[in-house]
């Protein structure tokens, strides 16, 4: 489809655009992978198609993008809440001995710009044509695992739910195909039809699912964090999606359930 593969995250903490930016790429600067800033914009839309200012390489620019070019306009920023800032990087991996190279552009928006997309979000991971990614690796380009392996940057900044959603922009399991939410119990808001039982989710419910799904969809994979897992499915947004995993989740609720009654 061509789809790029986008992760929405939300944070429970409101900060400045400029804040948020800052504070991930100080995460991001210390990842060696992360070899290039490329392409830096504050922008007046949640779009990023109407730029204050930029840093790169094209002859738009107002100037090249560099660590002290870019930190003195994420402090002109600074104080303004309804701007969109991005940043782009070059990502420089192996995969069996084979170099590789992507790219993931990070944008921080604004409560009113972030709530003008269909998914909601504070801060948009993106790692560009859903074409070049699959589960073996394709060309030099990352395969799944590399690119997944960076999304728990947002974890480490403070993300509260990331979601990857296909092209329908549709929170719900069949168009999920990643997932991670600090409480488990936001897994409730995740477009479930019909709705789960009305019961707490805790830490050994998701372990019962986490290992059904695992048993079930072996491309379904997981991630471990401090915070809980990233749950994701090793074909993304190129037809992976999540059913095994809420369908394993709703059976331990249900289960629990009618211990209850």
């Amino acid at each position: 489809m061509g789809w790029d593969i986008v992760f929405r995250a939300r944070f429970a903490t409101p900060e400045s655009p400029s804040q948020r930016f800052g504070r991930l790429s100080e995460a991001i600067r210390r990842r060696p992978s992360f070899c290039k800033f490329s392409a830096f914009k504050v922008c007046s839309d949640a779009a990023l198609i109407r730029p204050l200012a930029s840093l790169g390489d094209n002859r738009t620019d107002d100037g090249p993008v560099t660590h002290e070019s870019v930190e003195a306009l994420l402090r002109r920023y600074s104080s303004e809440d309804e701007v969109a800032i991005s940043g782009t990087w070059k990502v420089i991996g192996e995969r069996d001995g084979v170099a590789t190279i992507g790219s993931v552009t990070v944008s921080t928006l604004g409560p009113t710009l972030g709530k003008q997309h269909i998914v909601p979000a504070d801060v948009i991971w993106g790692v560009g044509d859903s074409r070049r990614y699959t589960a073996e690796g394709k060309e030099n380009h990352p395969n799944t695992v590399q690119v997944m392996a960076d999304v728990p940057i947002l974890v480490e900044v403070g993300a509260e739910s990331i979601w990857g959603v296909d092209s329908s922009l549709t929170i719900a399991p069949r168009h999920l195909f990643a997932v991670f939410h600090r409480d488990p119990n936001a897994f409730h808001d995740d477009g479930i039809d019909p709705p789960y039982p009305d019961l707490p989710i805790d830490s050994d419910m998701m372990e019962i699912a986490l290992g059904a799904s695992t048993k079930h969809a072996p491309h379904e994979r997981i991630i471990h964090t401090d915070a809980g897992p990233i749950i994701y499915h090793e074909d993304l947004g190129n037809g992976g999606d999540l059913r095994t995993f809420y369908a394993g989740l709703r059976g331990v609720l249900q289960a629990d359930a009618e211990e209850v009654d």
